[in-house]
Order: structure tokens, then C-alpha cells, then sequence
């Protein structure tokens, strides 16, 4: 992160939280902080301040149970990247929050280098996705006996081979995403799901084992 002020609103129901927050967050330099204790003070909040460059929410507090919080934020602030902080640490969730547009989703027992790294990815434009999202998306129907024996591709979901199909036709995430219909960081756990897969760390090596398996795929098929 480059050393531009940065206006971070911290929206938690618990003060002692808010303020260990933001002693974390002062570490990033030049920072002012808001802070809001309910859904209501938030989206107050919002609206006063035009100039927020991001949102760290929970997902739980007054006027907030869950999801439903972080839909009326992001409708009320659609261009204010919002970053999920919560004690949930449920993979599903993390990913429906991703869905409705969080930029990120962190737990709050997340070390804090990684809070903090996570916190400047997505001040940098980027999307913060949690270990456990893509481990649940790449384990997601590959339960049962026999796995072992199973290729990557057939582990994979079939959201996740379609999205597959089009890595391998060279479509970038937000290509992909919007040829969809889905959000850029759905996009992104599921394409890292699929590295995972494949157990390669690039999208260039994720095309030649990807291509090679189809090629040998073909081949069994012929015999």
C-alpha cells in the first residue's frame, strides 16, 4: 500500500473489539477510522462519509443477523469495498459473502499479519478469499469412498468445470465471472479450487495438466 490517507470504518457492536481493530489497523500508516456499532449507525455512516475507502463489517450486531446486513451495505454503498470480519468461521458463509460482494472474509481469529495483509490487498483493489473457502470448494462432492482414484477433473464441482472450460479457452476471471453471471471473487475460489485440484500454482501450468489429462482422457476412450 502506498502511503495515500486511507478512511477505514470499523462496524462492530463490541467497542473493546473496534479498538483492538484499530490499533491493528493503525499499523498500515496513514489512517483515519470511523466506527459504527450497529447496521443502522452504519449505513449512517456511510452516507456522511463519501470519502470511505472501505467498510470492515460484521456480519452479527443490532439490525444485522447475518447476510442480510451486508446486502443493505452494498446496496447503499456499492463502490465502498466491504471486508467481512466476523467470529462465523463457517466455509459456506465465507463463500455467500464473497457471492454478494464482500471483497474479502477474514475470522477473527486470524493472526494479525494476516488480517493486516488481507486488509491491504483489498485497499490495493484486490479480493481476499480465506484458506477454508477454496479447500471447501475443492472438496465440495468429492466426499466418499474411492477418492483417491478419482482425477482432478472429476473432483472438481460442475460450476467448476465450466469454469474450467473457459481457463482453458484463455477467459479471464472477470471474463468469466460475467459470462456467468457471478461475482469476480466467486470466480477466483472457484479457479483456485481448481489449482488446488491439480496441485499447480499458475493458471499456465493449470492449462497444460488440464489439457494433458483431456489428452489422455481421449485416449482411454479410443482403446
Amino acid at each position: 500500500m502506498n502511503d495515500k490517507p486511507v478512511r477505514i470504518l470499523i462496524a462492530d457492536d463490541h467497542p473493546l473489539v473496534r479498538r483492538a481493530l484499530g490499533g491493528s489497523l493503525s499499523q498500515l500508516g496513514q489512517v483515519t477510522l470511523e466506527e459504527a456499532g450497529s447496521l443502522d449507525e452504519t449505513l449512517s455512516k456511510v452516507a456522511a462519509v463519501p470519502d470511505l475507502d472501505l467498510v470492515v463489517f460484521d456480519l452479527r450486531m443490532p439490525g444485522s443477523s447475518g447476510l442480510g446486513g451486508l446486502t443493505q451495505l452494498r446496496t447503499a454503498a456499492p463502490d465502498v469495498p466491504v471486508v467481512v470480519l466476523t467470529a462465523d468461521e463457517n466455509p459456506r458463509l465465507a463463500l455467500k459473502a464473497l457471492e454478494q460482494g464482500a471483497s474479502g472474509f477474514i475470522p477473527k481469529t486470524a493472526p494479525e499479519p494476516v488480517l493486516l495483509a488481507a486488509i491491504r490487498l483489498v485497499l490495493q483493489g484486490g479480493i481476499y478469499i480465506p484458506s477454508m473457502v477454496a479447500e471447501h470448494a475443492a472438496n465440495a462432492e468429492s466426499g466418499g469412498g474411492g477418492g483417491n482414484s478419482r482425477s482432478p477433473r472429476q473432483s472438481l464441482t460442475a460450476r467448476q468445470r465450466d469454469v474450467l472450460a473457459l481457463v482453458l479457452e484463455g477467459l479471464s476471471n472477470r471474463e468469466i465471472a460475467t459470462r456467468f453471471n457471478l461475482s469476480e471473487a466467486t470466480v477466483k475460489a472457484h479457479v483456485t479450487a481448481i489449482l488446488r485440484a491439480y496441485n499447480v500454482a499458475s493458471r499456465a501450468k493449470l492449462i497444460r495438466a488440464a489439457s494433458a489429462e483431456e489428452g489422455n482422457d481421449t485416449l482411454m476412450g479410443e482403446v
